[in-house]
């Protein structure tokens, strides 16, 4: 740095500091081709022993969030596992995933307009003995409440409640609630207060507390007072981002020394984690890709993190992304 003053030139130049990086161990990555085989390579990574295989399996749409959302606590609550395919057809590698795994029971999340009858179709005829059935409802709210109380049962005291409108605050939320055992519940979280559907699956299942998960422009503060008149004690875990807020709710969980890192731009890496969670309990944290946020790599920092588990291939972040900071 120049400092020019009359008749005077001061030149400073910065000693260089050396800090090492806190992480000890190289990334480890859990990804392949595309969305579709990245949840496969998730559900080998959690479930390796093809002979013990998994109890039950959920497949979702990962075309579109909302009903995977719900659906990766789900799975982690009765063990099981997540698997993405598109809308239309029943992917074969998808396929080939849950012969290996040969569950006991299929949930297909969401209507016809999710996931089709040809996908149901492709389910039933793998040779393997397991019942298909369909959780579904009149919209994405409708669907979350049905997997949660078909997974959690009638007694749920604790769960987490995120916007079905968006994806980034809920991505967390997901991973949150399989590594904690609580079910990720959508609301319309533009609504003033809370809508009578969800104010009575609250009320059936004896839930006494709620963590919001998400800024009000998210989850509304009709929301949150409505739920607290109703006698539940609420919580709001948020921050400035969708960044910020994953780094937030990292803060809120055991530390493990591992953290997942996934594109906080995109949904469908994401959705995968909850499944993970599984086999190896860690936080979910969002990077853009290339370059990750202050806050997620505050939020490492202050959780102690010394290993990292990249969600994703190349296209999606890159190995050295949380090197640079954005």
């Amino acid at each position: 740095m120049t400092t020019r003053l009359p008749n005077v030139v001061i030149e400073e130049t910065p000693n260089s500091t050396l800090v090492n990086s806190p992480f000890t161990k190289t990334p480890e990555r859990i990804a392949s081709d595309d969305r579709y085989s990245t949840s496969v390579a998730a559900s080998q990574k959690a479930f390796p022993d093809a002979a013990a295989g998994a109890p039950v399996a959920y497949i979702a749409s990962g075309a579109a969030f909302p009903d995977a959302l719900s659906a990766g606590a789900a799975a982690a609550k009765l063990h099981g596992t997540l698997l993405l395919t598109p809308p239309t057809v029943l992917d074969k590698r998808v396929a080939a995933e849950l012969v290996r795994l040969h569950p006991a029971r299929i949930v297909v999340v969401g209507g016809p307009a999710a996931l089709s009858e040809n996908v149901v179709a492709g389910l039933k005829a793998l040779p393997i003995t397991a019942a298909v059935t369909r959780i579904s409802g009149a919209d994405r709210f409708a669907v979350s409440r049905a997997v949660v109380a078909d997974a959690f049962g009638t007694s749920i005291p604790d769960v987490y409640l995120v916007t079905g409108n968006a994806f980034p605050d809920a991505l967390a939320a997901a991973a949150a609630g399989a590594s904690a055992g609580r079910p990720v519940v959508l609301t319309n979280g533009w609504l003033g207060a809370p809508d009578s559907a969800t104010s009575a699956a609250l009320r059936s299942w004896k839930t006494t507390h709620v963590t919001i998960v998400g800024r009000t422009a998210g989850v509304s503060a009709g929301i949150e007072r409505g739920a607290a008149r109703a006698g539940i004690a609420v919580s709001r875990v948020a921050g400035s981002d969708r960044f910020a807020t994953a780094a937030a709710l990292a803060r809120t969980l055991p530390s493990t020394r591992t953290a997942y890192l996934a594109n906080g731009l995109r949904f469908p890496d994401a959705l995968t984690t909850a499944v993970l969670e599984n086999s190896r309990q860690a936080p979910l944290l969002l990077t853009m890709g290339g370059c990750t946020p202050a806050a997620t790599e505050t939020a490492m920092v202050e959780t102690g993190v010394t290993q990292l588990v990249l969600i994703g291939g190349q296209a999606a972040q890159q190995d050295n992304v949380a090197e640079y900071a954005c």
